[in-house]
């Protein structure tokens, strides 16, 4: 080449030591010298040993590509409600990316009866796995090596790639323990929100700093003659039939004290007409803000009754002292 080009070539060569053998990786590069004439004497060559330079750069090399890896897989693992079969497939195809032979490289995840692979999985091939651990039950995550790997003293798997294995492993226990965690309080909440809804009771919790309805179940707001979306944009104030907003405030400053009680109120329907309500309050804190749990039911009917009957009973009184005063 150099001959052919007439000029210094610069090659990467792997050429065994004279007094060893042993075959290192050298940059070479390689000088026409040519006479004051132009007449091609010989030629010049420098080289140096690039053999552990090389190294150092691949294995930064390959750290980076695990860094890149690890991070891609807890991205990947970081949305709990992605269908669980697309996020352990990819978290598969990820440890493959991140393998130091990565064409030669197969793995797969078994878990809960379901084995997810990549393409080539064989289980005949030389194989590390490491456990996946979640409530109360254990999977397996396993890299394979479909061929030898090049250089024949090079072991088939490295200390860094056991580490990216365990550390994708520890990642995917956790992830499945905080789905299983989400999905309970899901159900827990899809529960709770099934009682509250069919209660014939006005649920409603408030806060205390806006006096906003943070939640509330349908008998709250049907009761009072709203629709949902127009008792979402109320305040408690709205409702109040018997005090004004600074008398509201003051009363919830008096329950953040005592944390809890029992109380009669007036609550004021959408048409203007009023119900008159017992209710029961606690104070709740939840994330560093005050809540008021309000439950109320209708008093109105009862109290109506009740007052009747003590008419009725004054009124009957009233005729047996009328009947006394005649007979005496």
């Amino acid at each position: 080449l150099v001959i052919e080009h007439g000029r210094a070539v610069t090659t990467e060569e792997w050429i065994p030591r004279a007094r060893d053998g042993h075959r290192g990786l050298y940059l070479t590069t390689k000088t026409p010298v040519v006479s004051p004439g132009g007449e091609l004497i010989g030629v010049l060559g420098v080289a140096r040993d690039i053999t552990e330079l090389r190294a150092v750069q691949r294995a930064l090399t390959r750290r980076i590509r695990e860094q890149r890896c690890l991070h891609a897989a807890f991205r990947a693992t970081e949305d709990v409600a992605r269908p669980l079969d697309e996020t352990l497939r990819e978290v598969v195809d990820l440890l493959v990316a991140g393998s130091h032979s990565p064409e030669l490289a197969a793995a797969c995840l078994d878990w809960d009866g379901v084995r997810h692979a990549s393409p080539g999985w064989r289980d005949d091939a030389q194989a590390i796995s490491a456990p996946v651990r979640a409530s109360g039950r254990e999977g397996r995550l396993r890299i394979a090596r479909l061929a030898a790997p090049p250089g024949a003293d090079a072991p088939p798997f490295s200390d860094e790639e056991r580490e990216l294995l365990e550390a994708i492993a520890a990642r995917v226990g956790s992830t499945l323990e905080r789905r299983a965690i989400v999905a309970q309080a899901t159900q827990r909440e899809e529960i709770f929100r099934a009682i509250v809804a069919q209660a014939t009771a006005a649920i409603t919790l408030v806060d205390v700093e806006t006096l906003g309805f943070v939640e509330f179940n349908d008998t709250a707001a049907g009761q009072l003659g709203y629709t949902r979306e127009e008792f979402a944009r109320l305040r408690l104030t709205d409702v109040q039939a018997d005090a004004d907003e600074p008398t509201v405030r003051e009363r919830i400053r008096e329950h953040v004290a005592s944390g809890s009680g029992s109380f009669d109120a007036r609550r004021r329907r959408r048409d203007g007409s009023t119900l008159e309500v017992r209710i029961s309050m606690k104070v709740l804190r939840l994330q560093g803000r005050e809540y008021l749990s309000l439950i109320w039911t209708d008093e109105t009917a009862r109290r109506r009754q009740e007052a009747e009957l003590e008419a009725h009973r004054h009124h009957l009184e009233e005729l047996v002292r009328l009947r006394t005063e005649e007979l005496e």
